[in-house]
């Protein structure tokens, strides 16, 4: 735990000083009523996160208004595939509030998720977005409101408004809670979770 509390401090991000590691635990669920069979699921959700909750609250809407902006940009390329199906799909997305992005998730999908493969595509995307043409960005970043949601959007704004999240923190943020803050307890052991996202966690939703 001090090791990451100071990799955290490194980055000058609030340290959850009463942060404790996550305990992981199965529940069992009947896979047939026939043959009384239980299908066990591991679980582990991140109860207390290194970094402090404000910090990460701030960076989970950065995140999500980061996948809005990106959803913009994307039916075209859809359309260019063929896709229609989906580049319908893509649309209807661009219009959720920030507050429901979590209507993506599909049952049993965060056991399959990579963190990994996570942070390897946000960087990809983030690069992508940074180069489109129209946008002719130098650096990108994020303005979370204070009060409202609702006006959260890309680029700086007042500071006394609004908080600034820089691509290149969210990024850092994103990469920190899913690749290094993943240690779990289980059986009075520590255990690093490597191939799933744990469900409940600030960039849960966003990354399934």
């Amino acid at each position: 735990l001090k090791c990451l509390q100071s990799q955290a401090s490194v980055k000058k991000w609030p340290v959850n000083a009463k942060a404790r590691l996550a305990l992981l635990y199965l529940i069992g669920k009947a896979k047939s009523r026939a043959r009384i069979e239980i299908l066990w699921r591991p679980i582990a959700a991140a109860s207390s996160p290194i970094v402090a909750r404000s910090r990460l609250r701030i960076a989970a809407r950065a995140f999500t208004c980061f996948i809005r902006t990106l959803v913009d940009e994307l039916p075209a390329a859809f359309l260019v595939l063929n896709l229609n199906d989906m580049g319908a799909w893509v649309r209807q997305l661009a219009t959720w509030e920030p507050a429901c992005i979590g209507e993506a998730d599909c049952k049993d999908q965060f056991n399959h998720v990579p963190p990994a493969l996570v942070v390897r595509h946000l960087r990809e995307a983030s690069a992508w977005l940074k180069a489109r043409r129209r946008w002719r960005a130098t650096t990108l970043g994020w303005s979370i409101h204070k009060d409202n949601s609702r006006l959260d959007r890309a680029g700086p704004a007042k500071k006394g408004t609004f908080h600034f999240v820089s691509m290149e923190d969210l990024l850092d943020l994103v990469e920190f809670s899913l690749l290094h803050d993943n240690v779990v307890l289980a059986s009075g052991e520590p255990w690093r979770r490597g191939g799933a996202i744990p469900m409940g966690g600030s960039f849960s939703a966003q990354s399934a």
